[in-house]
């Protein structure tokens, strides 16, 4: 009798076991193809469903040996790892604050990410805009212009520019490789390509000053757990190489690819299935609601010629001299003009030195005449 009774026990638990195996099983396969999941792996979506393969093309990105093409599988062996590797839970932040949000993993199970908490703290991140900088014929990977992502400190916006970070995805180009090499390879995906993260003010120095760049910043209405998300996954493509090529997997493709991690409801990859050009990118986050401001910061080219052609030639030759001598401010006939049209001048002189010398070293000549138009606009 009591075998019997054990005999059955055993039976029923053996099938209860089976019906909880079967519906984990079941309830992970519907994840597997959770638009979050999806957008975490970078399988790129369509009105028609997912592409077959991620576009991540490094090994290191996944946890199953055929990840890359297997979405439910790489959900398997994430969890599998995460519960028994508690390092990995810190390598792949964002898959296990979703896996737990999903309880596929035990919500006590804890992550000891110190550098990531300390990486946070840093960046301290609270608002992310999207930035697109004019096109630089002097480069065939900008030609089209090139974007990437501004993410601002809490608390500040985008005249706070010196404590923002940018987020920009390039390719990883040898010193070495000639101007043909380089069309060739970035048509064919020659190149790794892979995120950073920089201070914006450089990015500004970069585009801006030293490339003449004009700049339009699109303050993106992103919210606290959507921001959280995509710093998190941020720090998962930490040394995670992409196949780079120039035409529809660049900068503004793998950005979107970001957003969508953010935001798992709106589609923006599908909208380019054989080519991204950056200004339509643009176009799609700001038709995709997600576009709250907008900034424009002019290159110093722009600035300076918007400042000077309505000027007549003989406006324009003070701004040639007082730029080449401050000491013509001090000029009768200068000193003679109305005080808005010296100002005007002397405003004009100093963009112009500035202009001249943004690839250059300051000389003590080129600092000392830009501090005299200065100190000649403030008397």
């Amino acid at each position: 009798m009591i075998r019997c009774i054990s005999q059955g026990l055993l039976l029923w638990m053996g099938i209860v076991l089976s019906t909880v195996s079967q519906a984990d099983s079941s309830h992970s396969e519907v994840l597997a193809n959770d638009p979050q999941w999806r957008a975490l792996l970078h399988f790129a979506r369509s009105q028609d469903g997912y592409a077959r393969e991620s576009a991540v093309d490094d090994p290191a990105f996944f946890l199953s040996p055929t990840g890359k093409s297997d979405a439910h599988a790489e959900l398997l062996a994430t969890v599998a790892q995460l519960r028994a590797v508690p390092a990995l839970r810190c390598r792949f932040i964002a898959r296990f604050h979703w896996l737990q949000q999903h309880a596929l993993l035990d919500s006590n199970l804890q992550a000891a990410c110190a550098d990531y908490a300390a990486w946070r703290r840093e960046i301290n991140a609270g608002a992310v805009a999207l930035v697109f900088a004019a096109s630089y014929l002097n480069s065939p990977s900008s030609m089209y212009g090139h974007t990437f992502l501004r993410i601002d400190p809490k608390g500040y916006r985008s005249e706070s520019a010196l404590l923002s970070y940018a987020v920009n995805y390039a390719a990883v180009v040898p010193a070495n490789d000639n101007s043909v090499m380089f069309a060739w390879r970035g048509m064919t995906g020659g190149y790794p390509g892979h995120f950073s993260l920089q201070p914006y003010s450089e990015k500004l120095q970069e585009y801006s000053r030293l490339e003449n760049r004009d700049i339009w910043e699109y303050e993106l209405n992103l919210t606290a757990p959507e921001i959280d998300r995509l710093m998190a996954h941020l720090w998962e493509l930490q040394g995670i190489n992409f196949d780079y090529y120039f035409m529809d997997e660049d900068c503004s493709y793998r950005l979107l690819e970001l957003l969508e991690v953010a935001r798992p409801e709106v589609m923006l990859t599908h909208q380019f299935p054989l080519h991204a050009i950056p200004v339509d990118t643009v176009r799609a986050v700001d038709n995709a609601g997600m576009v709250e401001a907008r900034v424009y910061r002019p290159s110093r080219q722009r600035e300076l010629y918007a400042l000077v052609s309505p000027l007549s030639d003989e406006q324009q030759q003070w701004v040639l001299n007082l730029a080449q001598d401050t000491n013509q401010s001090e000029n009768a006939n200068f000193r003679n003009k109305p005080a808005e049209e010296q100002a005007t001048l002397l405003l004009g002189a100093y963009r112009l030195l500035r202009y001249r010398h943004n690839r250059e070293t300051r000389t003590d000549d080129v600092a000392g005449r830009s501090f005299g138009l200065l100190r000649a606009m403030n008397q």
